[in-house]
Order: structure tokens, then sequence, then C-alpha cells
């Protein structure tokens, strides 16, 4: 309290000594200061307080939290891929042609030759040539010639994408019947001898780049005309289109129509057979990561009559292995050409004719490691199978075709191997198991067919040695007295050999059946037995 008054009373000292300067003159107002103020505080007692905190509040309260959705765009930018660089091998180099001729024994002539003219995304052009002939002299009229090329090439519209293709071919073949009794009968060369001439021709036009619509369109035209030295002509004309739709680029739906249109003059009298089919093939494929389906169907026409067959196919991915099953249906036409084909030996005015295949079958295919392969077993049942039988009043023996229902039990099985660098191993097995309507066995069929190849490269582009053995169950046939039998199997036991001597030029040579089996693959007609040929080959 005293320091309060005090304060006051500086202050009013201060307000009289002002009102003082203000009424009177300035000599009237002046002070002296004698002595410095000097103001003291004594000593006061001293307030202590004693601060508290609140009681806890120990209550529980629900909390409620209102948080409004809303939503956000993030405008980013796609993420970008950025190539990973790998070691890609080399090509080994490219040539236009080659010329590969040689001789061996007995008395077989080889030569094999391809020219190829190209322009990138332009045109090419393909010309073959090539003629293979023996004349084994051991068994008289055991012999054959094969002379055949043909010219083909591809014509590209980059502007519009389209695609042609084209090509003619004409084949002479040269057979000799030498399956007659040597100690009883005498051919001549030319009395013995079968001669086959095929002309064809064909073209395709086609999509070569993507189109607006994700459609795929394809057109091809084959024609046919076949010649025998009995008088015999066949000519087919077939045609075939197909349309394909897809869906995401990856699901393809699309329709097949394929019209087969044969005249064959082989009865004797002087009529034609015809062969007449039309098929019509709508289908679609889904594809997934995991699997794979096909749903199709195959509306076949022959003869005024509908066959409707199924085109199913399903398949899963298990990683390294992938599994698959179907159901499928398809004609077969054994056409003269095809006969001949198959068993050469065949009589010439056969019976030809369509049958019908309905397969069941399942399978798995993979790779691991080192190995490729595909393991397959299914049942067929085949409407019109061609069996083949020797003719025992023919003067040369040769084979009538005999047309049965057969039920087919298959396994078949391909691998490929690399367990080395530069080796490579290649093998097939078939094995069927035959069950016909009719007739006693399945005449003229193998069922068990056995295919081991090998090819390893000493040298890089410059020398390859090969392998192969091929091994073929024997076939049912009829002996001279009417009876069920079997011939012997075949041993197929096969070596060749490359070496390139420059760039350009190299030598080869080629030694077959080394175990000299003269097995009858057809009855009354022995194998060729050994055989070796070599010669030179050029590339430019």
């Amino acid at each position: 309290m005293n320091k309060n008054f005090s304060i006051l009373y500086i202050c009013l000292c201060a307000i009289t000594a002002q009102g003082q300067k203000t009424g009177g003159s300035v000599q009237d107002q002046s002070q002296e200061v004698i002595k410095n103020f000097d103001a003291r505080l004594i000593e006061t007692e001293k307030v202590r307080t004693t601060p508290y905190l609140p009681a806890v509040d120990t209550s529980v309260r629900a909390q409620t939290y209102s948080v409004p959705n809303r939503s956000v765009n993030l405008d980013y930018l796609p993420p970008k891929l950025r190539p990973v660089a790998m070691k890609v091998e080399a090509l080994p180099p490219q040539y236009d042609g080659y010329v590969k001729a040689g001789y061996g024994m007995p008395n077989s002539p080889y030569f094999d030759a391809a020219y190829r003219l190209t322009e990138p995304k332009k045109y090419n052009l393909n010309l073959k040539l090539k003629h293979h002939a023996a004349d084994f002299k051991t068994i008289a009229n055991q012999r054959f010639a094969t002379t055949g090329g043909d010219i083909s090439g591809s014509f590209f519209a980059p502007k519009n994408g389209l695609a042609v293709d084209g090509q003619v071919g004409f084949k002479q073949d040269a057979q000799w019947y030498y399956g007659y009794n040597h100690a009883k009968d005498t051919f001549n060369s030319d009395a013995s001898r079968q001669h086959f001439n095929l002309f064809n021709i064909g073209a395709s036009v086609y999509n070569a780049a993507k189109t607006a619509a994700d459609i795929d369109y394809r057109a091809d035209v084959k024609f046919y005309n076949l010649s025998d030295f009995q008088g015999i002509h066949e000519n087919e004309f077939a045609l075939d289109l197909k349309a394909t739709k897809w869906i995401q680029e990856k699901h393809p739906i699309g329709i097949a129509l394929k019209g087969e249109f044969l005249s064959n003059d082989t009865v004797s009298n002087g009529k034609t057979q015809d062969l007449n089919t039309l098929r019509l093939q709508p289908f679609f494929i889904y594809h997934a990561d995991l699997f794979k389906f096909k749903v199709g169907a195959n509306l076949g026409y022959y003869k005024d009559d509908f066959y409707p067959m199924p085109d199913l196919e399903a398949s899963v991915n298990l990683g390294s292995i992938s599994a698959y099953a179907g159901w499928k249906g398809d004609f077969i036409r054994y056409t003269y050409r095809n006969l001949a084909t198959y068993n050469p030996y065949v009589i010439p005015r056969s019976k030809i004719n369509v049958g019908q295949q309905l397969e069941y079958f399942g399978g798995v295919k993979g790779a691991f490691s080192f190995l490729d392969y595909q393991i397959q077993t299914g049942w067929s049942t085949y409407r019109n199978l061609a069996l083949f039988l020797a003719d025992s009043t023919d003067k040369f023996k040769r084979f009538k075709t005999i047309y049965d229902t057969v039920g087919i039990f298959n396994v078949r099985a391909t691998i490929t191997a690399r367990p080395i660098k530069d080796l490579e191993i290649t093998g097939t097995l078939s094995q069927n198991a035959y069950s016909p309507n009719k007739e006693e066995r399945a005449w003229g069929l193998p069922s068990l067919d056995w295919n081991i190849a090998a090819k390893y490269m000493l040298l890089p582009e410059k020398a390859f040695v090969k392998a192969n053995l091929f091994v073929q169950n024997g076939v049912n046939y009829k002996n001279a007295a009417g009876q069920a039998d079997r011939l012997g199997a075949l041993f197929d036991l096969s070596v060749g050999a490359e070496y390139w001597f420059a760039k350009n030029i190299g030598a080869f040579v080629d030694a077959n059946n080394l175990l000299n089996v003269k097995r009858e693959r057809w009855f009354n007609y022995p194998t060729y037995g050994l055989n070796i040929y070599g010669g030179i080959t050029a590339r430019f």
C-alpha cells in the first residue's frame, strides 16, 4: 500500500509544477533541484499460493465419428515396360538355292535342286526339281524311278493386306510289279511297269495383314489330274473357304466350307466313279490362362446322306504339363491317288470309296529340362476302312481293296530330347489294336510303328552325322493255302553324314538298311535291302 501512495504523490507534484509553469513568466516558474529523488520500497509479506489438480473423470463415453464418403480420381500415366536385353543366337547363313547330286548302289542316281527368288513384303518365287531311281537287279523288275518338280510363289499387296499364293507341279512315278512267281512267270520291263503321271495346280487368296474388323479370310482352289499306264484317269477339283473372327484378339469364331468333287474311270466297263463330298465346319475356340476349349461341328454330305460329326476338344494347362481330350469325326476319301500312294501295288481298277472316322482321344504333353513329349491314347471307329489283300488270281500278285468297319484302339507317343549341345534325338511310337467287323484280321495294316532318329552336329555349319532306326511289325495276310498268317518284321537301321569343304561346296553319304533285312512289307514284295548313295552338295 505504501508503494502505491508514493507513486501517486510523485504524479501530483509533476502536475502542480506543470500548472505553475503555464500560469506565470519564465523567471517566476524556474526551480532548482538540489537533491535527486530517492524512492525506496519497504519489505512486505509474500503471499504464497498452492495449486491443485482437478479430479480425474473416469467415466466412459461413446465417441461417434462421421467421415463422409468421397470418390477421388487420380490421374496417372500408364506404366512403361522396359525391354530386357536377351542374348539372341545368330541365325545360320541363308541361301537362295542348292543342288544335291549323287549316285549309289545298286544303280541309283539322285538329284535334288531348289531355288528361291524373293523381295520382302512383295513376292517370293520357289522352284524345285527332284529325281531318284534304283534298279536292284537281284530280283527281276525290282526297281523304281521318281521325277517331279513344281513352281510356287506368293505375292503381297501391302496397301490392302491381300496375299495370293499359286502352285503348279508335275510328278512322274514309275513302279514295277515284281511280286509274281519268278520261277514260273517271266515279264519284261514294259509288261510289268506301272507309271503314274500327276499334274496339279492350285491358288489361294487370304489376308496377310490384320483387317480393320479383325477377320481372317482364306479361299483355296485346287485341281489335279492323275493317269497311269493302264489307261485310268482321275480328276479332282477341291474348294476350301474359311472365315475367322477374332474376339478380344484371342478367341476365334468362324466357319469353313470344304467341297471335293472327283471323277474316276477305273471301272472296267467304261463307267466312271464319282466321289463328291461337302463339309460345313463351324467352330469357336476359347483361350484362357489355364484352359482352352473348342466347340465345333463337321457337317458332312455324301451321296444324298447327311453326316453330322463332332469337333470338340478341351485342354488344361498345369504348368509344365498340359492335358487334353476330344471327340472328332471326319470323312476319309479313298481315291485312286490315295490308294496307290499307300500301296503302289494295288490293282488299278479298285473301288474308290468314302469312309468315316469317329475318334475319342486324350493325352498329355509338355516339356521339362531337355525333353519335349506328347502321349496320346484313343478309340476310333472307322466305317469303310480300306484293307489290302493279295489277289491270288492276279498274274502280278497285286492287291485288291476290301472295305470293312473296324474299331481301333491306339496309343502313340512323340519325344524330342537334346541331352547335350548339338545332339537332337527324336522318337515316335504308334501301337494299334484292330477289331474288324466282318474280316478275320486287318489285312495289310501294321499294328506297330517305331522310329528313332538322332542327329549330332560335329562342327557347327560344317559337319554332322545322323542315324535312324525304323521298326515295324509284320502285317497280316492270307498265305497260299488261304489261311491267315503274319509276315516278318522290319528292322531298318540307316546312317548318314554331311561335310562342307568350303562355304558353298560339301559332300554327303547315306547308307540305308545296314542290316540288309529283306522283309516283305507287302506279301510277295520284299524290300530292297542294303543301299548306299552319296555325292556333292552346292549352295548359293
